[in-house]
Order: structure tokens, then sequence, then C-alpha cells
């Protein structure tokens, strides 16, 4: 059976047989229509996953782990993907990608508006699903280009990509992430070509991010367009994350310098109100940079693998982990 299925099957039974919801709610949370959690129940009984306790420890404990931190962090969602020590960076990034296309390809209604950040585990979710699901659903930039030496995670090219497995259409901005000043900055973003871009943003049902490690890792895509001045300010101001190109402090307070007048990209405050506001993170040294965006509510969807979860854990003092089987 499809690992992915099979994980499915013993959400759909953890959830209906250990926390007693009920299949209407279970149909809610996960985005299924009630019909498709009732057969997914008989089947659990069927393949035997359901006899007096659920089957599988690992799975039960990957689940277990999702719903102590979806709790704990007050969010609508979370997936979390597991790894071994056999597996590279790059095999655990690909893995977090398909995750969450897969949970894209669930969510997604036709006529949804998607945003899209750059980043390399969100471009790696292009092509990671074999079957896709054709909508009308229209596909945006969050934020500005990268450098020209990153073109590779342009975020054009990310939403157009995207856009073409989901036969929807794609939406571009036309300009760099950082501008030389604010003027030319405001010259863009009140301009009439991007007022569809703003309209959209408003309009937002599904946003896809990555979320930056603070500035002591080498910088790379858009943020080569910071000057010296910039990253030294950053540095003052305690810049320990990043999202759409807005840095935020460790209690999870944007930084608002010159470089955020510069930036062009999503205001956070419209992703608090986008009823799927996914971050999709790999890699443990982005643990403490995940940790200060929990603490607001711009996400409400953690896609991510489980050693980086780990390490959000324990920078957090939590003891969690000591408590699975």
């Amino acid at each position: 059976m499809d690992k992915n299925r099979e994980k499915l099957l013993i959400k759909v039974a953890y959830l209906y047989y250990i926390e007693e919801k009920k299949q209407s709610e279970i149909s809610l949370e996960l985005n299924i229509n009630q019909a498709t959690v009732s057969r997914l129940i008989q089947e659990a009984k069927e393949r035997e996953i359901v006899k007096i306790e659920i089957k599988d420890d690992a799975y039960t404990n990957l689940i277990k782990l999702e719903r102590y931190v979806q709790k704990k962090y007050r969010l609508r969602n979370v997936l979390i993907v597991s790894s071994t020590k056999k597996m590279t960076e790059t095999e655990k990034s690909f893995a977090v990608a398909k995750e969450a296309a897969l949970h894209l390809k669930q969510i997604i209604n036709n006529d949804s508006i998607v945003g899209f950040a750059s980043g390399k585990t969100l471009e790696r979710m292009i092509g990671s699903l074999q079957i896709v699901k054709t909508t009308n659903a229209t596909f945006v930039p969050l934020v500005g280009a990268p450098g020209h030496s990153n073109s590779k995670y342009h975020v054009n090219a990310i939403v157009y990509d995207i856009a073409k497995q989901f036969d929807g259409r794609s939406i571009f901005i036309n300009a760099t992430a950082i501008q030389e000043d604010k003027r030319t900055r405001d010259d863009i973003v009140h301009s009439k070509y991007f007022e569809e871009i703003t309209d959209y943003w408003k309009k937002l049902d599904i946003a896809l991010v990555g979320i930056g490690e603070s500035l002591n890792y080498p910088i790379r895509h858009w943020r080569e367009l910071l000057t010296e001045e910039d990253v030294t300010d950053l540095r003052l101001c305690e810049a320990t994350a990043e999202c759409c190109c807005t840095f935020v402090n460790p209690d999870g307070k944007i930084i608002k310098n010159d470089l955020y007048k510069r930036k062009i990209g999503i205001d956070l405050a419209l992703l608090s109100n986008t009823p799927h506001s996914i971050a999709v993170v790999q890699g443990k040294q982005k643990a403490v940079s995940v940790l200060a965006f929990l603490k607001t509510d711009y996400i409400n969807t953690l896609v991510i693998d489980d050693e980086t979860m780990a390490e959000i854990l324990r920078r957090d003092n939590d003891p969690f982990l000591k408590h699975l089987d």
C-alpha cells in the first residue's frame, strides 16, 4: 500500500478512535468529504490497522507528535515527514516538498487563489506529484524576484511551473525583492500593473511560504540584494527569521527598518487572514527561526521533517519527545 495512503488511514483512525472525533469533524479538519472519512475508517478495520489500539508504532508516534505540535502552537494543521539517518539533506527537502505538494492537491479547489514565495524546498514541490489536479486556480507570487544569480529559485518560475501542473493561471511580479530606495519601491507597488497583485494578496485562499534562517548562515537567493548596511542593521535589530522578505526578531515582531520600507512582498498581516497559510520548512538550522514565527499568527499550517521539529521542541525546552513510545 502507498505510504501516504497508509499514513492517512492511520491518521483518520487515530482521530476517530483515540481522539473520539466525529466523522464530520475529521472531514472538516482534513478537508476530505465525510463519505471518504467513513470509507477510510472501514478500510482501517478491514486491514486490521484498528483492533484495540492503532497498528504501527512509527506512524502512531509521528501522528502523536503532529497532534501535540498542532495544539501547543495553536495551528490548524501540522504535517511531519519521517526521515532516516541515511537520507541526505536534499532527500529530506524533497520529502517535505512532496508532502507539501500532496497537501496542496488535497486542499486546492476550482478558482482558488494560491500564493507562493520563493525558496529551495518550495521549488522542489514542482514535479513531485505524478497525478495532478485540474483546476481554474490562480497562482501569484508573494515576493519580488531574487538576484540574477539565483534564477532557479525565481518566484515567477515557481508560480508558472506549479500553475501548469494544476492547469491554472499564473501572475508575475516584474521587480526584484529589494529596491534601492523607498521611493522606487512605492512607485512600483502603487503602479497600475501592481494593483492586480495586491488585490490577489487580499483574497488568498492558500499561501505557501518558506522561513529563512538568521544572518549567521550564508546569504543566498534574494538576500544577495542586501547591502552591508542592511546586514549590519538587521544584526543590531536581532533579526532571527525571515518570511516573504520580512525579518522578525526572536519574539516574532516585525523589524520595520529601512529595508522593510524597500522590500516588495506581501504584508505578513494578510497571511493571518489566509485560510491556509502554510510554512514549508526543512533543516535543523532553521529551528530558532521557525520558533520565532510560531509566536505569531502569520502561519496556521506547518509542513516539516521530524528532525527539524524535534530541534524546535528542544530549543523551546519542551520534554514531549521523551514521552513517545
